[in-house]
């Protein structure tokens, strides 16, 4: 089997099962897509030699243009076409683009999630691409069909009260607390889309799991009267029992949703009983940037800038910069190595306008209720605080390594 057809066949086995085109199929992650003609071809053949120059997934379909299709003809049998876009290849992302456009007629919407850079034998194919080092790694799929939970799982949850939100009074002073003092200097919620649910009583279209990481935050900031409003004599005890429903949630995976769950498991690095706990803030802080990493926030998505809306890549940008700047801080805090390598990413620094328009549209009453004044200069203040972050994550990377970078000694000394 020649390198590119073991590239191929690699490939095809990372779906679980391929059948006729127009099949549902489930992928490797739980997702699903409708069988495209090119992939369920090439099923036929994953068990044999494959000869085609198929390269799977390589970036962005929005790469893709018609005239800049390779002439093949014209090459000697004997050139390696596994870091080249053949005919092929064209094809397949064209059967690709018909299937996206399949799944919009029915409803899905392909924008809401991302996966990050190919890893395995598709990273091993870019990298023989040129210009390969150039891209994001932000690749579109559907947010696909999810099973419900076991009903044993619902009903662990609902003991454990994951379903059972605070009385009225409680939940608004919580989300003032919240807007007051966590997001000026943590803004990773959408202002508007959330202040409209919180509202106009559609609480159930909120993620569970967030809802309770955010009142999670927040608990640090009530007084001690709503505190005692919600049936706890102590703030502390309060926080614990929140956390645990958070956590529950998090246990049986019940948020989907993977921007959702990177905001809400941040959120839940707000918690810590003691230094002996094992799932305190350093242990939370560690799975969101895994899983911001694995959905490429990390990447500026220039290249499908176009099919991302501007609000969600603004989002994604904050969601990514306020995962540097807990990995900074807490690093100094806790005298441990910093997780991140600002080299290895390139996402475009956050600016005041970024947080700003997270709130336009709410209406002045909803901004007198629950968001703080002067919100344009706690703007300012976040975009400096990021830049602090860099400074200090540098210093830390520099000088606080096990093994120090030394100068390099002079030929002759």
């Amino acid at each position: 089997m020649t390198k590119n057809a073991s590239l191929e066949f690699a490939s095809h086995k990372r779906i679980n099962s391929i059948g006729k085109p127009g099949d549902l199929l489930r992928g490797p992650d739980g997702t699903y897509a409708i069988a495209s003609e090119a992939v369920a071809a090439c099923s036929e053949r994953s068990n044999a030699s494959c000869s085609s120059n198929y390269r799977p997934f390589p970036s962005h379909f929005s790469h893709f243009e018609e005239d800049d299709a390779l002439n093949t003809d014209s090459l000697p049998a004997d050139t390696p076409m596994y870091g080249m876009r053949t005919r092929s290849y064209f094809s397949l992302v064209a059967s690709l683009k018909k299937t996206r456009a399949m799944l919009r007629r029915i409803g899905i919407d392909i924008h809401n999630s991302t996966i990050g850079d190919p890893t395995g034998v598709c990273a091993i194919a870019n990298i023989c691409e040129p210009e390969g080092a150039d891209k994001s790694g932000h690749f579109l799929l559907p947010n696909g069909i999810v099973a419900s939970l076991d009903p044993e799982d619902q009903e662990y949850l609902r003991r454990k009260g994951a379903f059972v939100f605070p009385e009225a009074r409680v939940r608004d002073s919580l989300v003032r607390a919240y807007f007051h003092y966590v997001h000026p200097f943590f803004p990773i919620i959408d202002v508007q889309d959330f202040l409209h649910k919180h509202e106009s009583a559609t609480l159930d279209r909120v993620s569970a799991h967030l809802l309770w990481s955010m009142y999670l935050a927040a608990c640090n900031f009530l007084v001690e009267d709503v505190v005692r409003a919600a049936g706890y004599a102590t703030r502390k005890e309060m926080k614990r029992s929140i956390y645990r429903k958070a956590k529950a949630l998090y246990d049986m995976q019940h948020e989907k949703d993977r921007t959702t769950l990177i905001q809400a498991v941040l959120l839940m690095g707000f918690y810590s009983s003691d230094t002996e706990d094992k799932t305190g803030p350093w242990h939370w802080i560690g799975v969101a940037i895994g899983l911001s990493q694995t959905a490429g926030l990390h990447r500026n998505p220039h290249s499908t800038a176009s099919r991302i809306p501007q609000h969600r890549q603004r989002l994604w940008r904050l969601i990514w910069w306020s995962c540097v700047h807990q990995d900074v801080w807490f690093s100094v805090g806790m005298g441990r190595p910093v997780r991140i390598n600002l080299d290895d990413c390139d996402t475009q620094l956050p600016v005041a306008a970024d947080l700003d328009a997270l709130a336009i549209g709410v209406p002045d009453t909803l901004r007198e209720k629950y968001l703080p004044a002067g919100m344009p200069d706690l703007s300012k203040l976040f975009v400096e605080l990021i830049n602090l972050a860099i400074i200090q994550s540098n210093i830390l990377s520099t000088h606080y390594r096990a093994r120090q970078i030394r100068p390099k000694k002079r030929a002759g000394s």
